[in-house]
């Protein structure tokens, strides 16, 4: 078959590096035709002599090489170009090359598929086995005989090729075989990741829906890579980070410049086949275990989502988009990139304005709280920075102090993540993470806190107006190409430098429908009355064993009983406390309330004067106590220290707190 001459290029042009990449990928789309017929003639029946032409699929897999190597010699022609145009020119007519043996490819895959047609012809197949038994193969290169009698040849690089082609022309062999193909690829590599998550196209590229994989732990993806070579044979993997791999014995491991990081395999025998796996993860979102102590003494840690970058996600989380470049290669092998994409495109299943009490019969000039809720499509997959608007009642007025100090209470966000903003026309912007290195966790509450102005009656109603969410605030939403040791540049830019990376909304800032069919909890509607509505829900337990021992031994306190409360309704309550000791019971002590401990709303600036009634008639006071001190006839940290009279126990405390319980106080009751 005669050879294409491909017709140089002699200076160039923009237009002439656009045209060689346009003719390559109309040659692989050409050949892949001629492939889908013989395979389509191969599984036509069962019973019937045309077998799959292993010689075309050889075909199809060297021309898949050969368009990235057509792509990446004039991608680098357009980039020296600017400073020497006779080295892009020589690329270009480098590039050429091989887009003429494309051509000659195509050409064979067309012949193969007109002589399918005639099934395999025994003659044939016997001349091709037994001209195979005299071919004398170059160090380094394999060979096989397919079903119909054309040899398929394994070698390293087309040089090497070249050098199997004149053998056989030396020895007399060429005419022996059918056809005579362009070497299969000494590696291969095959992608596979979360089941009912990802998907491979036909290039063998991973797209992975962060929607439905494992959030938490990410996902983990497997690269299997099949090689062949001779000892000496160098073969390697690089990705942005990697977990695991297959054969430690031949195996180095480099950590790149940029951080990522690259398997090597060094083959230790001629002849050899392998196939050596790496393992390597990403989407697993990041949360901070985060305590600020100024503002929440007893909070402990809550754990919000984090805008970290690591290993494992983007800004803490995955933008809509990301790619992970995989890059791979070998001794006499042209480098070759495949990528995973993750998309994210995020819903929410559940959105709501609310109020932290049932009742909504509320009062003009009393603070009330309100919250708005989140609940995302997956679990820990983190939002980014979250921005909603709600449009407040006429009347109602926000207050930033008491919302603050609630914030230790909104579950997975609160304290420094939360940001507000009155806007004109008395609208509230809630935004959950895109500071102090916080993200929106994928799920959560808001609490924010005020009150309508005196005169205010009816009812009045709160809107959910929009949400939005950004897994890059500020940018332009090209999704991130993560540092593969260079790799990154085959999916930052095409050959004519425009950028290819995805541009998503989700990314630079997307908003949401907010259909009540789908959220019917989008508003509230209070009424506002002059009646007074007085609830006080109170709770009481043992200890978390639920058990009471009698007869401690000396200086040893156990818990006879917790208490909480909660102000559920519209008025304010002024509170003396009464806790009466059971007879045969004595009493060490009482602990007063943490006024800013987690899970309470209590007043902040309470202090509480304690009666101590003991059996004898006879008492004891304390007043202006502060927040979290322990009264007891037992000393220590922070113990106003009780002196029970000879012979006498406590029978009772009484308890006088400075502050009124406002409506939505609630001291540990949820």
């Amino acid at each position: 078959m005669k050879k294409t001459t491909p017709k140089k290029v002699t200076k160039y042009t923009k237009k002439s590096a656009q045209s060689i990449v346009a003719q390559a990928n109309k040659l692989m789309q050409s050949t892949q035709k001629q492939i889908e017929k013989g395979n389509a003639a191969a599984n036509a029946k069962a019973d019937d002599n045309i077998p799959t032409d292993d010689a075309l699929t050889a075909i199809g897999t060297h021309q898949k090489a050969q368009q990235a190597q057509v792509l990446k010699t004039v991608k680098a022609a357009q980039k020296i170009a600017v400073k020497n145009k006779k080295q892009a020119t020589m690329k270009l007519n480098s590039a050429l090359a091989v887009v003429a043996n494309m051509h000659d490819e195509l050409n064979q895959a067309t012949a193969l598929v007109s002589a399918d047609k005639k099934g395999v012809q025994a003659h044939v197949v016997a001349n091709a086995k037994a001209a195979y038994d005299k071919v004398s193969m170059p160090s380094g290169t394999s060979a096989k005989v397919d079903a119909y009698g054309d040899l398929i040849v394994t070698a390293s690089n087309t040089k090497t090729y070249n050098k199997v082609l004149a053998s056989l022309h030396k020895q007399g062999l060429t005419g022996s075989f059918r056809q005579v193909v362009d070497p299969q690829q000494a590696m291969s590599l095959t992608l596979s990741g979360p089941d009912g998550a990802s998907t491979i196209d036909a290039d063998g590229n991973m797209d992975i829906d962060q929607t439905k994989a494992n959030a938490l732990s990410g996902s983990t993806i497997t690269a299997s890579f099949n090689i062949s070579g001779n000892k000496g044979d160098k073969f390697f993997i690089t990705v942005p980070s990697v977990n695991s791999w297959t054969d430690g014995s031949i195996a180095t491991k480099t950590t790149n410049s940029d951080g990522s990081s690259t398997i090597t395999w060094t083959l230790d025998a001629d002849g050899s086949t392998k196939n050596e796996t790496i393992t390597f993860g990403y989407g697993g979102n990041y949360a901070d275990s985060y305590d600020n102590i100024a503002k929440s003494p007893d909070t402990g840690k809550f754990i919000p989502g984090s805008n970290r970058t690591g290993a494992g996600s983007y800004n803490g989380g995955v933008p809509d988009g990301l790619i992970i470049p995989v890059t791979y290669g070998g001794t006499n092998q042209n480098t070759q990139y495949k990528k995973i994409t993750f998309s994210n495109k995020q819903q929410f299943r559940a959105l709501t304005v609310g109020s932290l009490q049932s009742t909504t019969t509320k009062k003009a000039g009393q603070n009330y709280i309100y919250t708005f809720g989140y609940n995302g499509s997956n679990d820990f997959d983190n939002l980014g920075a979250l921005t909603a608007v709600i449009d407040l009642p006429t009347n109602f007025v926000f207050d930033p102090d008491e919302t603050e100090y609630v914030q230790k209470n909104s579950f997975r966000t609160g304290i420094d993540v939360n940001t507000f903003k009155v806007l004109d026309g008395n609208k509230l912007e809630i935004t959950v993470g895109g500071k102090n290195n916080f993200n929106a966790f994928s799920n959560g509450k808001v609490y924010f806190v005020g009150h309508y102005t005196a005169g205010t009656t009816g009812n009045q109603t709160f809107n959910l107006e929009s949400v939005k969410t950004a897994y890059m605030p500020d940018s332009s939403g090209n999704a991130p190409v993560l540092a593969d040791n260079g790799g990154e540049k085959q999916f930052t830019s095409d050959p004519t430098g425009q950028v290819t990376s995805t541009q998503s909304d989700y990314n630079s800032g997307h908003t949401y429908t907010l259909d009540p069919q789908k959220y019917p909890n989008l508003s509230l509607t209070d009424t506002i009355t002059t009646k007074d509505v007085t609830v006080l829900n109170t709770g009481a337990w043992v200890n978390t064993s639920d058990s009471l021992v009698i007869g401690a031994t000396t200086n040893t306190n156990n818990i006879l009983g917790n208490f909480t409360m909660a102000n559920f309704g519209n008025t304010a309550i002024d509170p003396i406390f009464t806790f009466k000791i059971p007879d045969g019971v004595e009493s060490t002590g009482i602990n007063l309330p943490l006024n800013e401990a987690g899970n309470s709303n209590w007043p902040k600036d309470t202090t509480y004067d304690v009666t101590v009634n003991y059996s004898n008639n006879a008492s004891q006071s304390f007043t202006g106590l502060k927040s979290g001190t322990t009264v007891s006839s037992i000393d220590g940290t922070d113990v106003q220290l009780m002196q029970s009279p000879t012979g006498a126990h406590v029978t009772s405390y009484v308890v006088t707190q400075s502050e009124p319980i406002q409506p939505d106080n609630y001291l540990g009751y949820f």
